[in-house]
């Protein structure tokens, strides 16, 4: 429980790593983000049959996460800008804030704060509304997916430097780490297994109600297991 963890962080400096979905948040942020949009613009379900198609090869392993992510931006968001879509983020950020995030670990962020610890938002969800969301809720830095978008600003539908996800994620926060020379030890919490490689970094390893797999391989990787709220 959330009482466990504060009770073990001593006063900083320090660095704890927090994934978004399944972790801060309740459920995946990035579908319903782009669902929402595409509920107030129809016009976008053309592109639906080309979404069921990629769904499809990536279950079937024939395509990975980042081409299905991209197939996702293309049909929904290629041509938007940051303009173009604030109603909306605006919009998403208020529900998401006001029901979709778990209390125990906005109590964790805010007992790493008090520390003096540098906290960090990693994730795969892109920095739409990642940036805005750290921002808010009082993380130091932000480490999310980043769109591409051309000189006029529009997105592209393409990923710039690729999708924050897995090693990738992990390659990202240790280049952070150099560039920022942050100190001390080292936190992980996140849900899913795909961030054992950044988890495999930490002094401390903390798995959020964890997914199955990620559950499967916390002796191996000395992950410890808690339920948040």
């Amino acid at each position: 429980m959330v009482e466990t963890e504060s009770a073990g962080i001593a006063h900083g400096p320090g660095i704890a790593v927090f994934d978004l979905d399944g972790t801060i948040s309740r459920h995946d942020t990035f579908l319903p983000f782009l669902v929402g949009y595409l509920r107030r613009h129809p016009s976008r379900w053309k592109s639906a049959p080309r979404l069921a198609t990629a769904v499809g090869l990536h279950a079937a392993g024939r395509i990975d996460n980042s081409a299905l992510k991209t197939t996702f931006l293309t049909a929904i968001l290629a041509g938007e800008t940051n303009e173009t879509l604030s109603a909306w983020t605006t919009t998403f950020l208020q529900h998401l804030t006001g029901a979709g995030l778990r209390k125990d670990g906005l109590a964790t962020l805010a007992a790493h704060r008090a520390a003096g610890w540098t906290t960090v938002l990693a994730t795969a969800s892109p920095d739409l509304y990642v940036t805005p969301l750290a921002a808010e809720l009082g993380f130091d830095a932000a480490i999310p997916t980043r769109l591409e978008r051309n000189p006029d600003g529009y997105l592209t539908g393409r990923l710039d430097a690729g999708n924050c996800y897995g090693a990738e994620k992990a390659a990202r926060v240790a280049e952070w780490r150099q560039r920022h020379a942050a100190s001390g030890p080292l936190w992980v919490y996140t849900d899913h297994h795909a961030d054992l490689p950044l988890l495999d970094m930490a002094d401390r390893r903390v798995g959020v109600c964890a997914s199955t797999r990620l559950r499967n391989a916390a002796a191996d990787h000395s992950v410890s297991l808690v339920e948040w709220h």
